[in-house]
């Protein structure tokens, strides 16, 4: 089963500890992302993992890539990270956390980010997300989505609403690409086929994980629409391409990518301008 919550025995510390970072990321519009994982949640800029939070209270142990967290968390004050690989595990208590994520030290890391870690499709992708925010009829639930013997990784998870009904949506898989990404030549239309056919046929696992992601977004003020305690999730499951710029190139890879895969839905985003 796929798991993208806190659980039960979590879920008070989680509203509560963490209540002033998910301010922070209200009021940002979409340049930070907090997404839900099983006990712990990804912090993101701009695409990117800032940090991992671990619902280990008391403490919390927030893991950090080292060249994002290197010389910017004082160890006078925080005290001394352990080494795992590439990163770095910070043991913080709950009256130290608004310290340690302040909005000094997560810009810090942001720009290190900027700095290190530029990804032209993944700032696409976070374009998608920022600018879908605050809708009722699509709503982006989840990104960089894996587990549950679910072969790979998708990009973006939506919901969509079904007309005419209160509070029921259908999931719709979306896979973001840049035109000039080698994929769109065929790999998309199999990776699309695989998360749809896969989800469609274990659609009560996802549907009871998410359901469940929903509820806790909205207790924590991150999914301010639609104005809803709980939803529910109905079959069947969708997906599409959305292909962002190099339009001259996307076209003719997109020719190539419609005659294996019929079925393929694409939304084009150029950047042509018209009177």
């Amino acid at each position: 089963m796929i798991v993208r919550s806190i659980s039960d025995a979590k879920l008070t510390a989680f509203l509560t500890d963490f209540a002033f970072l998910f301010e922070r990321v209200r009021l940002e519009c979409g340049e930070y992302d907090l997404r839900l994982r099983n006990d712990y949640f990804n912090l993101y800029y701009k695409g990117n993992s800032l940090a991992r939070v671990r619902m280990t209270h008391p403490p919390y142990r927030i893991e950090i890539h080292k060249q994002f967290a290197e010389g910017v968390f004082d160890p006078l004050r925080f005290g001394q990270p352990t080494v795992h690989g590439k990163y770095l595990w910070f043991s913080v208590r709950t009256p130290l956390l608004p310290s340690f994520l302040s909005k000094s030290n997560i810009k810090k890391v942001a720009s290190r980010i900027t700095a290190l870690h530029y990804s032209e499709e993944i700032t696409f992708e976070q374009m998608l997300i920022t600018d879908n925010l605050n809708r009722s009829d699509f709503v982006i639930i989840d990104r960089q989505v894996e587990g549950g013997g679910l072969q790979g990784r998708m990009d973006l998870l939506a919901l969509r609403h079904v007309p005419v009904t209160a509070n029921q949506y259908r999931f719709v898989v979306v896979e973001v690409k840049l035109g000039n990404n080698p994929e769109l030549c065929g790999d998309v239309g199999k990776q699309l086929d695989h998360y749809v056919s896969f989800m469609n046929e274990h659609h009560e696992d996802f549907k009871q994980c998410y359901e469940r992601t929903f509820a806790q977004m909205r207790q924590a003020g991150l999914l301010p629409l639609p104005n809803v305690p709980a939803i529910e999730i109905v079959p069947p499951v969708t997906g599409y391409v959305v292909v962002g710029g190099y339009s001259g190139i996307a076209e003719q890879a997109l020719q190539r990518l419609q005659q294996v895969w019929l079925n393929v839905e694409v939304t084009k985003l150029f950047h042509r301008l018209d009177r």
